[in-house]
């Protein structure tokens, strides 16, 4: 949910997106000690830097993808309101 909402403030442009992306890292930072538990020490720093480096690019793929989306569909209206 938190990286859903993540997600959302960062295409949405709001203010306080930065608390959002502050709080999943910090997530992923305190998820470390039960993955060490399972994984130990090494096993733990791969999984926190993988996905921060996935969650990070898909965010911003997200985000690029949806903001070329909705300017096409603004091109889209504007045409369609020029024609009526």
């Amino acid at each position: 949910m938190l990286a859903v909402m993540d997600m959302k403030k960062q295409y949405d442009g709001s203010k306080d997106a930065k608390y959002y992306e502050a709080a999943l890292k910090q997530n992923a930072l305190d998820m470390t000690p039960a993955i060490a538990s399972v994984y130990g020490d090494e096993g733990a720093k791969q999984p926190i830097t993988n996905t921060r480096r996935i969650s990070s690019k898909r965010s911003k793929q997200t985000i690029k993808t949806a903001s070329t989306r909705q300017k096409q569909r603004r091109k889209s209206s504007s045409k369609t309101s020029q024609v009526s």
